[in-house]
């Protein structure tokens, strides 16, 4: 048979290093089939494949008086339960056949006439139980109806026990097994793992810190990949691994999501509604949170409400950088192979003027650290130490310790009030997991823009996305 690719038997993909796959670890115990057949082994009802409910199984009365063996007067009906009850409680098919083959005995007789124009017969067979430690015979008809089975089952040890080249041992289950599995050629799971390997990453801006997840962009699916990896195969005239071959591989040796930005969460938040109740020690942190949850953001109120006063001369800033954005990107599938420019981009919204001004670079220019961050934020202190004199300076920040919580943004602050006229500079941090600020606006309609914008072309260079930024809302965003 031809080898096509099909995914019939994959024991020869090697897993990935990375323990922390996408998809979940299946639980092969919970599946119907599977719970089907732990009860038939317990001799318990249960339905089958048709919709037929199978009775559990019973124990069926003794041979008659007038058996040659008196097995009825041997056991009682105690001793018989008991034995019903330790059979179906093996629960394991290929343990009940081992019971069955150590009640079957063998034997040849002293004188047994030799044929030799047909087949020899094979040796008798006698049936014992244990009855207080010692082994009573007993007929066929009383080992079937205590251990509640059919005559096929007792049948199938005999013929393996009295077959020739006898061992002494049960016959193995084979149901479902066999050697003539189609194995995929090992150079087709490469190619889907070259091909997978070949997809651009992004960064996770908000997750990055807490997860091993890598993120490519979401402007595919994973059907739109495989085609374009099923065609490229075609292109070099080479066979292509099918798609449930391809789903498994992503899924199962590596750890990607397609890229959707979420909000973070709250953990102590999240924690608290996953706990059980009575944990004082969790409830009073919780309760705590909430506290400084809520005087946060009057703080943060009672700032922006004394920044819009005629007389004020307190000016309330909010910064936050947005998540990266990559370049080339489109709506073709090309794009997700090449590898990626990040562009990035800080907001600072100024309460006062009720404006958004972004600073937008790239990774060619600079990263995303202290330096690159105070940056930026003095040179918004020079713009407002021009336009406000003698001016106090607020702002509201995340908690982000590489970026804004950190020597060198409170050096650049001593810095600029000794240097700039500026009177002072008060730096305040929102409560961890509810971050949520003005910059989110912004970051938004900066986002749908470009979602819009790439529906009419790609955007090949940074330039592009300066020109997208502007155009967001000019009323709100002055880009520098």
């Amino acid at each position: 048979m031809p080898n096509d690719g099909s995914p019939q038997n994959t024991d020869n993909i090697v897993q990935s290093p990375n323990k922390n796959k996408k998809k979940r670890v299946r639980n092969e115990a919970q599946w119907k089939k599977n719970k089907t057949k732990q009860l038939k082994n317990l001799g318990k009802q249960y339905t089958s494949r048709t919709g037929k409910t199978v009775p559990a199984k019973a124990m069926k009365p003794p041979c008659s008086d007038k058996c040659r063996y008196l097995c009825s007067n041997k056991f009682s009906e105690e001793q018989r339960r008991e034995i019903f009850n330790m059979y179906w409680a093996l629960s394991s098919f290929q343990r009940q056949r081992d019971f069955l083959n150590s009640v079957v005995m063998v034997f040849l007789p002293a004188v047994r006439r030799i044929r030799t124009t047909t087949k020899n017969r094979k040796p008798n067979t006698y049936y014992s139980l244990v009855n207080n430690g010692q082994n009573v015979r007993v007929c066929k008809t009383f080992l079937l109806n205590t251990l509640g089975i059919a005559d096929r089952t007792l049948r199938t040890v005999i013929e393996a026990k009295t077959s020739e080249g006898f061992l002494g041992s049960a016959p193995m289950d084979s149901r479902g097994k066999h050697d003539h599995h189609i194995k995929t050629d090992p150079e087709v799971l490469d190619s889907v793992r070259v091909h997978i390997n070949s997809i651009a990453r992004i960064d996770s801006h908000y997750l990055r810190a807490n997860t091993s997840r890598e993120y490519i962009d979401g402007g595919l699916t994973l059907a739109d990949l495989h085609r374009d990896y099923k065609n490229m195969r075609e292109s070099d005239k080479k066979t292509a691994a099918n798609y449930d071959l391809y789903y498994r591989i992503f899924t199962k040796q590596f750890n990607i999501s397609f890229f959707i930005p979420k909000k973070d969460q709250c953990d102590l938040c999240e924690s608290r509604k996953n706990a059980v109740d009575g944990d004082e020690v969790l409830e009073n942190q919780y309760l705590e949170h909430l506290r400084q949850k809520e005087l946060s953001r009057a703080e943060k109120k009672n700032d922006i409400e004394t920044c819009k006063m005629s007389e004020s001369n307190s000016i309330v800033a909010i910064f936050d950088l947005q998540a990266v954005m990559p370049v080339p990107i489109g709506e073709s599938s090309a794009f997700f192979y090449k590898s990626k420019l990040n562009c990035l981009n800080l907001t600072i919204t100024d309460i006062k003027n009720k404006e958004t001004i972004c600073y937008f670079w790239h990774e060619a220019l600079g990263g995303r650290g202290a330096v690159e961050i105070g940056s930026c934020v003095y040179k918004f202190l020079q713009k407002v130490s021009d336009k406000y004199p003698n001016s106090d300076v607020t702002f509201y920040t995340d908690n982000c310790c590489g970026q804004q919580k950190n020597r060198f943004i409170f050096s650049m602050y001593l810095y600029a009030v000794k240097t700039l006229r500026i009177k002072t500079i008060t730096h305040k941090f929102l409560i961890r997991g509810h971050t949520q600020n003005e910059g989110d606006t912004a970051h938004s309609l900066i986002e749908k823009a470009i979602k819009k914008s790439k529906k009419s072309g790609p955007i090949y260079v940074p330039e592009q996305y300066v020109q997208i930024i502007r155009s967001a809302k000019k009323m709100a965003i002055h880009l520098l």
